[in-house]
């Protein structure tokens, strides 16, 4: 049995459905492919997330505090000093001092101005023109930018399946959310 261009019908039939299936297929895997780079970026940008400095005000802000603790600390070695020697119990005060502690003292109490001025150049030396993050900051973009890549793993999983449905067979990355893969049909977003 042939058409009127001399074709067999069935097989003119089952040559357009299978170009159909082969259209479907790399439409298929092309989406796919597209989301799960897609999905590679943004587990890149959720790395570097993770991996951004603190604040620089913030790291700044704690040195302030810390100096200042320090220099009081130290006021009080040199507060305790000048009374023992006061009462004549007290000898040289370097030789009285005899840990780091007390050492690093002694320095934030009369070098803290010259200490925090070089601490501020080395810190802008090394954050240069990324600020950091503050903690809220840094949870506020990683929570962001988890949901994001969760919500690719979803149009990832909705693709795979629509795929299925055809007859279209896709993997599932190894690494693919095991929330996605067992989410109902209806949590998916549409294909």
């Amino acid at each position: 049995m042939v058409d009127h261009h001399g074709r067999n019908p069935m097989i003119t039939t089952l040559s357009k459905r299978f170009r159909r299936i082969a259209d479907g297929l790399t439409t298929g895997q092309t989406a796919v492919a597209d989301l799960r780079a897609e999905i590679v970026a943004t587990e890149d940008r959720l790395e570097r997330a993770k991996n951004r400095p603190q604040s620089k005000a913030v790291a700044l802000d704690k040195a302030r505090r810390d100096l200042a603790e320090a220099a009081e600390i130290g006021q009080t070695i040199l507060r305790v000093h000048a009374r023992a020697a006061r009462s004549g119990v007290g000898g040289d005060l370097l030789d009285r001092v005899t840990d780091a502690r007390d050492a690093r003292a002694l320095l934030a109490l009369v070098a803290a101005p010259q200490l925090l001025a070089a601490f501020e150049t080395e810190a802008s030396a090394l954050w240069g023109d990324d600020l950091g993050l503050t903690e809220d900051e840094r949870e506020q973009e990683l929570t962001i930018l988890h949901r994001e890549l969760f919500d690719l793993e979803l149009a990832e999983e909705a693709l795979i399946r629509s795929a299925a449905v055809a007859g279209l067979v896709i993997d599932r990355r190894p690494d693919a959310h095991p929330a996605a893969v067992l989410a109902p049909d209806h949590a998916l977003p549409p294909v």
